[in-house]
């Protein structure tokens, strides 16, 4: 991708990374990877499908162990069935006590054994349509500073799950 220097944006004062408005053009050099043929791509091409949720009511040990096992950094959390919030890795971290304050595993587990999942979730839940196109995705991911969106259908239920990583295997031409 290229631009000009002049179309670069500049950092906002106090911050150190530049803030990139839609009003800009770059030109893709590689694949287009937003692109499938002429036409763009959808969330629900490259979502991950099959997804494990999480209840509202479980502890965030249960989270940890899920999170470490398949190795994801994003649940669902789900009431009665309804989507109600997203539990990251980040979140588990804010809710987690240092390593400094409890350096005991034991204790540890029975802290994060102590605290229910809706204490430390990210709610209500940023969602994204199965049809909306890959660009818009990406979009709301980088204006939210989310790492993942549940993706639902046009009755509202979930259907999968669109994380960073899914757009950027897809950029690679992997997804």
């Amino acid at each position: 991708m290229t631009a000009s220097k002049a179309n670069l944006p500049q950092p906002e004062a106090g911050r150190g990374r530049p803030r990139f408005e839609s009003s800009y053009v770059f030109r893709f050099t590689g694949p287009p990877f937003f692109a499938y043929g002429d036409r763009m791509r959808e969330v629900g091409e490259i979502m991950t499908p099959r997804v494990v949720a999480i209840g509202a009511q479980d502890r965030l040990l249960t989270v940890e162990d899920i999170m470490t096992l398949g190795r994801l950094r994003h649940l669902p959390v789900v009431r009665s069935g309804q989507l109600v919030g997203v539990i990251s890795e980040s979140d588990l971290l804010r809710a987690s006590p240092s390593c400094l304050e409890l350096q005991d595993v034991d204790e540890r587990r029975n802290f994060l054994n102590s605290i229910e999942v809706w204490q430390a979730m990210s709610s209500p839940p940023i969602v994204i349509d199965a049809k909306a196109s890959l660009f818009r995705a990406a979009d709301l991911m980088l204006k939210r500073e989310i790492g993942c969106l549940p993706v639902t259908d046009d009755s509202g239920e979930m259907r999968g799950m669109l994380s960073r990583e899914d757009v950027l295997a897809s950029m690679s031409g992997r997804g």
